[in-house]
């Protein structure tokens, strides 16, 4: 039987702080009249948007698609990452070197290194062909190292990010009722904990109710009998429980 357990949020909980910080921000930008404002607002909406998904895990149609969405970000998207900025840096280092020699305004695409990272990760995701001139002769060596990107960036990385989502995407929705469930008790739970004590209702009897001591809550508790089925010598023994009271 699978189980789970109720972990805290942290990316939903950082990414609400995040736009708690930016809508700060963007009100002290307006406030004191500065530049930027545009670029801060534009920020704050994408981190609010982004946030509501959190509240869709309530909703039984949505939420396992949420948490396949949470998990891929945080365990598979942000590892491939890392390695994809460490093959697209070394790649735009070594095509920068070989563009300084030529005529940046030709080369527009590869006129210094930002652009030239740019461009590669527009290559890597198929949204353009290589930006070069046909009637310019080029090094033949960046057209040896265009390809050889193009196989380890396109081919290679793309597939392996294909190939971790859909094992996140198998794990998750072999168990995805019972995560739903999780997650919905984990929200509650977080709900529960926003509302001050003194709203909550008191549960339980008061003592003087039951002509017990007065000043105390009490809960009750039913008997139950519980047969042991471990025969010892041909008897079976009786446990009972007796009924107890919980002060509170």
């Amino acid at each position: 039987m699978p189980t789970c357990t109720l972990k805290p949020q942290c990316g939903s909980d950082n990414l609400g702080l995040l736009y708690a910080c930016f809508i700060i921000a963007m009100v002290m930008m307006r406030l004191l009249n500065t530049e930027g404002q545009t670029i801060v607002m534009s920020l704050s909406l994408i981190s609010g948007w982004c946030n509501l998904i959190y509240f869709a895990r309530g909703f039984q149609l949505l939420g396992p698609l949420c948490i396949m969405i949470q998990k891929m970000i945080i365990n598979d998207l942000l590892r491939f990452c890392v390695i994809l900025f460490t093959v697209l840096t070394g790649f735009a280092a070594a095509l920068n070197v070989h563009f300084q020699v030529l005529n940046g305004t030709v080369f527009t695409h590869f006129r210094d290194f930002p652009i030239t990272l740019f461009t590669l990760f527009q290559l890597m995701m198929g949204l353009n062909d290589l930006p070069v001139p046909q009637d310019v002769p080029i090094p033949q060596v960046i057209h040896v190292l265009y390809m050889v990107y193009m196989f380890f960036a396109f081919v290679l990385l793309l597939n392996l990010l294909i190939a971790l989502m859909t094992d996140t995407h198998f794990r998750v929705s072999s168990e995805r009722t019972t995560l739903w469930h999780a997650q919905v008790a984990a929200t509650t739970v977080m709900l529960e904990r926003i509302i001050p004590s003194r709203l909550w209702p008191r549960s339980g009897t008061p003592g003087e109710i039951l002509g017990l001591e007065p000043g105390k809550w009490y809960f009750r508790i039913e008997e139950k009998n519980e047969t042991s089925s471990h025969p010892t010598g041909g008897n079976t023994f009786l446990f009972k429980q007796k009924p107890k009271r919980v002060i509170i």
